[in-house]
């Protein structure tokens, strides 16, 4: 038995479907598309103050799989609410992409000030078709005067 497998026994997270004629997959058996993705250079990212609040872009497209995520940005406001945007697309149908561990938010010397949830996107039910990408989130209002940048993690479509 491995060391895991033990960990969730002990856990009690044992497959109850295993003797039902269910098929399971194990977190393991399943490929993450991309992977945990690297701090963001300061020229790769571009912070901009508007009207009070924070925008912060990307200033490349990213892929994995058969999916490409374009124009992404996040804005945040003084008030605990953020926005992230993105135009999504897929060159097959039905795909979905998320951020498995969220977005954070760093400091001017790239501590990490605070992550989110998981993002989740859009459907794309077309292939080959832009979709809109708009997801409005909190985030704690105290970290605002010190956001200089954000890291996305995760990457899965």
């Amino acid at each position: 038995m491995s060391e895991l497998q033990a960990e969730k026994q002990g856990m009690g997270l044992t497959d109850g479907f295993a003797n039902q004629g269910v098929a399971t997959r194990t977190v393991e058996e399943m490929p993450i598309v991309g992977d945990e993705s690297k701090l963001i250079d300061t020229d790769q990212i571009e912070t901009r103050e508007v009207r009070g609040s924070v925008q912060l872009l990307w200033n490349r497209d990213q892929t994995a799989g058969d999916c490409r995520i374009m124009d992404r940005k996040a804005t945040f406001f003084p008030d605990g609410t953020a926005r992230f945007q993105a135009r999504v697309r897929s060159s097959d149908s039905d795909d979905c992409w998320v951020y498995f561990g969220g977005i954070a938010i760093n400091d001017i010397n790239g501590t990490e000030l605070w992550r989110s949830g998981k993002l989740i996107g859009p459907s794309m039910p077309e292939e080959n078709v832009d979709f809109i990408w708009d997801q409005r989130f909190s985030y704690p209002a105290i970290w605002f005067g010190f956001i200089a940048r954000a890291t996305l993690f995760g990457a899965n479509c």
